[in-house]
């Protein structure tokens, strides 16, 4: 019921969700990617079952508009079956013990994710900078619960899916203590030019950007000759970054506001990373990605769903 990420691209996307086999893929692509495991579909359903949860999942989904808070309470309230928990356990020590890691980032990865018709960007749970075995195991069943959060149930009723088709994974991965984040659009979203990239980018982790809490910093990029179009500051209000166990906003330093979040050379390789994922893929993506110590790695690779067809060469 444990995936390695590595061989996460020869699964069925049933098994291990979306977001971890385009992953996978990209590892396989030769393109840096933190190291982890995938807590399979299967899992979830066997915690599920083990548990006898099924028809109490069925009563808050009859009786209550928002059912996820009670079903997190359930699932937090239940344990996880102990084959399973056991084969976690090895995982999360091998990663953990193997790589000189400390923390892990867990996050939701289901079936109907990131295809090219239907994103689900931000839908399901994500738990960064987890710093102990206690946690990621209440962060796991965390992620299972958010199937039945408020705005996801929207968004299956919106693109017309049946919550019974949905198979929740769990992607645990190497924590990456970002010194730069952000989000790179191989074309561009607004005019919809498939001659410019465009990038986001703040200091620390990434989520701030992806929520639409900071104002990142603006580069506008020419997807032929990589030249700067055009750059533009951004107000960065905040920073997120890891502490021990979990994450804290600290406010941005005056020279990290006046100053731009990544450099030309930067800018260079994840624009080649940038076209190099969607030359595979042969449609327009979004990732985000993170810069440490002058390395980048990709945590997530989407569809631009706003856009219809293949990319033009």
């Amino acid at each position: 019921m444990i995936v390695p990420l590595s061989e996460g691209h020869e699964k069925n996307r049933s098994l291990i969700g979306g977001k971890a086999k385009n992953l996978s893929t990209l590892m396989k692509l030769g393109i840096s990617v933190p190291n982890g495991f995938i807590v399979s579909s299967s899992a979830f359903l066997n915690f599920i079952k083990a548990n006898r949860l099924g028809s109490q999942i069925n009563h808050y989904m009859k009786t209550m508009s928002n059912p996820y808070i009670k079903i997190n309470e359930l699932f937090q309230s239940h344990t996880i079956p102990s084959d399973l928990e056991k084969e976690i356990k090895e995982a999360y020590d091998n990663l953990t013990f193997s790589h000189d890691i400390i923390n892990v980032s867990v996050r939701s990865s289901a079936s109907a994710e990131d295809l090219q018709d239907q994103s689900f960007a931000g839908q399901y749970e994500t738990c960064l900078n987890i710093g102990s075995f206690d946690r990621l195991l209440k962060s796991i069943k965390k992620c299972w619960a958010s199937v039945w959060s408020d705005q996801a149930l929207q968004y299956l009723h919106t693109v017309n899916i049946d919550i019974k088709e949905v198979k929740i994974s769990v992607l645990v991965q190497a924590m990456v203590q970002a010194d730069t984040s952000g989000v790179a659009f191989s074309i561009n979203p607004v005019t919809l030019s498939y001659d410019e990239i465009i990038i986001n980018a703040s200091y620390g982790l990434g989520e701030p950007i992806v929520s639409g809490l900071i104002t990142p910093d603006l580069f506008i990029i020419s997807k032929h000759d990589h030249k700067i179009l055009h750059k533009e500051l951004g107000l960065k209000e905040f920073k997120l970054v890891g502490q021990a166990d979990g994450t804290k906003e600290t406010p941005t330093s005056e020279q990290e506001i006046k100053s731009f979040s990544l450099n030309f050379d930067q800018i260079n390789r994840i624009t080649n990373i940038t076209k190099k994922i969607e030359h595979y893929y042969q449609y327009p993506v979004d990732i985000e990605f993170t810069v440490k110590e002058n390395e980048i790695n990709v945590l997530q690779v989407r569809p631009i769903t706003t856009v219809k067809g293949v990319v033009q060469s």
